[in-house]
């Protein structure tokens, strides 16, 4: 079923090339697209993965951990406002 290079099918040296560029291809969609999660928590791999589709890849991690950081803070400022609020509605008699 395949053709002949003399009928205008493709040489071994075309088929060699031809997978070379779907492999280069395929290499350079991978390090764009897919983010590296090693030594992340699920908490940032979920903060990873809930950026838009163009964000996730090269820069994803450095904007997960960001998002992460920020959210962090505000709940551990969350946690210490009513404690401090306690402590100021305790009357001594």
């Amino acid at each position: 079923m395949l053709l002949s290079a003399e009928d205008g099918g493709m040489t071994a040296k075309g088929t060699f090339w031809l997978f070379a560029a779907i492999t280069a291809f395929g290499l350079a969609w991978v390090w764009v697209t897919i983010p590296e999660t090693s030594g992340l928590s699920l908490e940032q791999m979920d903060y990873l993965f809930s950026l838009p589709w163009y964000k996730i890849g090269v820069s994803g991690r450095k904007h997960a951990e960001i998002q992460f950081q920020v959210d962090r803070e505000h709940e551990l400022a969350e946690k210490a406002e009513p404690m401090q609020i306690e402590y100021a509605h305790t009357e001594k008699a």
